[in-house]
């Protein structure tokens, strides 16, 4: 059994950051354990708001559907614990939108994210954020991509990526992330072994506004 502590931080046009959360993992073929989260709700501007799907996640790994990624409740290492939203191959590309409401001054956003190689889960390769007045056009105000040693590890991690010193202003925000896609050469499931067909999960379970 391994133990982490992580504090990762990049920069991407200068306004990018991604950080890890601390927990415990297991590589023994266990589940990992559930890294430690605060008792309150993470509270922000897309708390509870209305968001909808470019197309829906696995039905294994659907959590509680669209709701669940502006519910506040963060997921934990372990990705059975019914937070998170799982994306395979063979569904839609993640693309999340959410209405806010009214016109809101966005200097925050971020996605919290999963890695479990054990279980064919990889970090989004890239992830990108964009904005809109009207719901119709949008201008994408930042990207997060994450490094090839990030996106191999092969430990369990969750991590939120995160564009912070935003000047944006919209009601609505979409977010895109792009899948993993061929798992490596080095991962048992490579070139479809197991049955897997070779491809990675995506797993996601938050997308947060003006986190508070």
């Amino acid at each position: 059994m391994m133990k982490r502590s992580w504090v990762w931080i990049a920069s991407v046009a200068g306004i990018t950051v991604l950080v890890a959360c601390k927990g415990t993992g297991a590589r023994d073929g266990t589940a990992p354990e559930p890294a430690p989260r605060p008792a309150a709700l993470i509270h922000d501007a897309a708390r509870g708001k209305p968001v909808t799907l470019l197309g829906p996640p696995s039905s294994q790994y659907s959590a509680e559907g669209a709701k669940s990624l502006v519910d506040g409740k963060m997921g934990s290492w372990d990705y059975l614990d019914m937070q998170w939203m799982g994306w395979w191959y063979e569904e839609k590309a993640f693309v999340a939108t959410i209405d806010l409401g009214q016109s809101v001054a966005i200097q925050e956003l971020s996605v919290h994210a999963l890695t479990t190689s054990e279980a064919w889960i990889f970090y989004p390769r890239k992830v990108d954020f964009a904005v809109s007045s009207d719901g119709r056009t949008y201008t994408k105000v930042a990207t997060v991509k994450t490094s090839k040693a990030d996106l191999e590890t092969e430990d369990p991690e969750d991590r939120f990526l995160k564009a912070t010193g935003l000047t944006a202003t919209g009601r609505y925000v979409r977010v895109s992330a792009e899948r993993y896609g061929e798992l490596p050469d080095w991962h048992q499931g490579h070139g479809g072994a197991d049955g897997y067909e070779g491809q990675a999960w995506l797993f996601i379970d938050e997308v947060l506004v003006n986190p508070k």
